[in-house]
C-alpha cells in the first residue's frame, strides 16, 4: 500500500493548521507595548527609569503608527486554497496510473481550479477588514450634468 498521498495530505493539513494558528496570534508589537506600559505604571513617580521608558513607549507607538499598513494577505484563504491544490495533487497520482482512476479527473479539475484561484485572490496585498474580508473601495460617483448645457 502506497501511503504517499496520505502523508502529503497529512502534512498539508498540519501545515494549514499551524498557518490559521499563527494568523490568530496577537502581533508582538502591541503586546511589547503593553507589556511595557504595565512597568511604567509599577514604577514610582521619582523612579529615575521612568523618563527613559516612557520615552521608549513613546517612539515605539509612533514607529507602530507610522508604519502600520493597512495591506494584509488573507493567510486562511491561501491556507485552504493550498490545501485544494494539495487534495488536486494527490488525486492526481492514481489518475495517471491509468483504468477507471482518470474518473478523478473531475475532482482534480475541481481542486484545481479553485485552489489556483482562491489562493493568488488571497495572496494579493490589498486592504483587509478585521475579519480578512476585502475592503472594496465605492465605485467613483458620476460627474455632474452641467444644468446651463442643452442637448
Amino acid at each position: 500500500m502506497n501511503l504517499e498521498p496520505l502523508s502529503a495530505v497529512a502534512v498539508a493539513a498540519l501545515g494549514l493548521a499551524g498557518v490559521y494558528l499563527q494568523s490568530r496570534r496577537k502581533e508582538h508589537a502591541y503586546d511589547e507595548i503593553k507589556h511595557e506600559l504595565e512597568l511604567l505604571s509599577l514604577l514610582p513617580e521619582n523612579s529615575e527609569m521612568r523618563g527613559p521608558l516612557q520615552s521608549r513607549i513613546e517612539s515605539s507607538l509612533a514607529d507602530l503608527i507610522a508604519n502600520r499598513s493597512r495591506k494584509s494577505r488573507d493567510w486562511t484563504g491561501i491556507s485552504f486554497a493550498s490545501f485544494l491544490l494539495a487534495v488536486a495533487a494527490a488525486l492526481a497520482f492514481p489518475m495517471l496510473q491509468g483504468g477507471w482512476w482518470w474518473l478523478l479527473s473531475i475532482p482534480v479539475a475541481i481542486c484545481t481550479m479553485f485552489g489556483l484561484v482562491g489562493f493568488f485572490d488571497s495572496l494579493a496585498l490589498t486592504e483587509r477588514d478585521a475579519s480578512g474580508k476585502r475592503i472594496v473601495p465605492p465605485p467613483p460617483s458620476p460627474p455632474a450634468a452641467d444644468k446651463d448645457a442643452q442637448p
